[in-house]
């Protein structure tokens, strides 16, 4: 089953362009090892994140994003994904929610995917 993100998507760029240079695509260990584990597909996290929708973020971070984005400074997207662990029975199978964030530099060079638990 794959993964439903938690979140509305409160501020897309309908155009669906990049609003930025991802630069290098990286992601730690921990941050694939969830997404392969939940069927989370990060492509899809990176574009929200490309295009403007920043996820969880309160709305200080939203302010501070839209200003990183037009002034070349760093953008910080978080989002809650529900993950299920399948024990074959569903009427015991657990559902929980993890968070995954999307962190582009300020000089644009790299983008990076990982969990809270990585920074």
């Amino acid at each position: 089953m794959p993964t439903t993100f938690a979140s509305a998507h409160s501020n897309i760029n309908t155009t669906h362009l990049p609003l930025f240079r991802l630069g290098q695509l990286l992601a730690t260990p921990a941050a694939l090892a969830l997404a392969q584990t939940h069927n989370i597909d990060i492509r899809e996290l990176v574009k929200r994140h490309c295009c403007g929708d920043d996820g969880d973020v309160d709305a200080e971070d939203k302010k501070r994003n839209a200003y990183a984005i037009t002034h070349g400074a760093r953008v910080f997207s978080s989002y809650r994904v529900t993950t299920t662990l399948h024990t074959g029975d569903a009427s015991i199978d657990d559902a929980t929610v993890a968070r995954i964030w999307v962190i582009t530099e300020a000089d644009r060079r790299s983008t990076t995917v990982l969990l809270p638990g990585d920074y």
